[in-house]
């Protein structure tokens, strides 16, 4: 349990909290299990502090100092900790759920099993971070480094990542189906075994990224750079692919049907035993080759 002392200089004020700390540089706060819901301790001096399984939900910690401090499976839903200072910081099986994490540089966090749905994660720095089976459902991430990021089993279903960076990013057998991908970077990304269904991928860099038999049912691809991507296999089914660069791409046995091609550039690319119907919409001038199956009984 908290210690009733630091709770209530806690309470006192921010100002007197930080001088009380400032005077006692080597006493670690104990603030275990304390009730803080929607406390206003916004630049605090929380360095070390012992927060593990304090309710801090729609707390603002703007600008707070939390390097070092324990959260382990603290409360913090719809808080704000923008400007917050984590380095070090656990969060290990928190709940952030709807936090305002936006711009932090949370690198050197620990954020394993936490909860972190709907969280506001925009242009934070998470490069290289084990987020593995992490719960970012709905989150928004636009703009966020998340290049070499573990991210494999994570659901990311229904996320906003628009213009992320995703360089080297494993994402491999992660939940992407509804996401917001327009502009990401993903090139280099492991991608083996993830749900893109449905998933917007316009303007997305995939060149060279290897794609081979996943899901890619009525997603939104328009404009992505695919050159020389690796689809074989895949199921593009009802995919939009307008005006995007499928250049040297490798669809053999992709399932076509229902895609729309117009505008896209398929110089170079491998079709062979690849699928396609009725509607499926090729580009202007473009005939499949012979390689390539006429399929009318794929499912539309």
């Amino acid at each position: 349990m908290a210690n009733q002392e630091h709770l209530k200089l806690l309470r006192q004020g921010v100002e007197a909290w930080n001088r009380w700390r400032a005077e006692n540089p080597d006493v670690r706060p104990n603030l275990r299990h304390a009730d803080l819901l929607m406390a206003d301790i916004s630049r605090a001096n929380l360095r070390q502090a012992d927060l593990a399984e304090a309710d801090l939900s729609a707390a603002i910690l703007v600008g707070a100092d939390l390097s070092g401090a324990n959260l382990r499976g603290a409360w913090l839903q719809a808080t704000i900790l923008r400007e917050a200072a984590v380095d070090g910081a656990s969060f290990r099986e928190a709940c952030l759920l709807g936090a305002s994490l936006a711009g932090l540089d949370l690198r050197r966090a620990d954020l394993s099993g936490a909860n972190l749905r709907d969280a506001d994660l925009g242009q934070a720095n998470l490069s290289g971070m084990d987020l593995g089976g992490a719960d970012l459902r709905r989150a928004y991430l636009s703009g966020a480094d998340l290049s070499q990021a573990r991210l494999d089993r994570a659901n990311l279903s229904g996320a906003h990542l628009g213009g992320a960076a995703l360089v080297g990013a494993n994402l491999g057998g992660a939940d992407l189906s509804f996401a917001n991908l327009g502009g990401a970077d993903l090139r280099e990304a492991n991608l083996g075994g993830a749900d893109l269904s449905f998933a917007d991928l316009s303007k997305a860099s995939l060149n060279e990224v290897d794609l081979h038999g996943i899901d890619l049912i009525e997603a939104y691809l328009c404009e992505a750079d695919l050159s020389g991507a690796n689809l074989s296999g895949t199921v593009l089914i009802g995919a939009k692919l307008i005006g995007a660069h499928l250049q040297g791409a490798d669809l053999t046995g992709a399932n076509l049907g229902r895609v729309d091609l117009a505008g896209a550039d398929l110089s170079g690319a491998r079709l062979a035993k690849a699928r396609y119907n009725d509607h499926t919409h090729w580009p202007e001038g473009f005939a499949p080759p012979p390689e390539a199956i006429d399929a009318s009984s794929i499912t539309s």
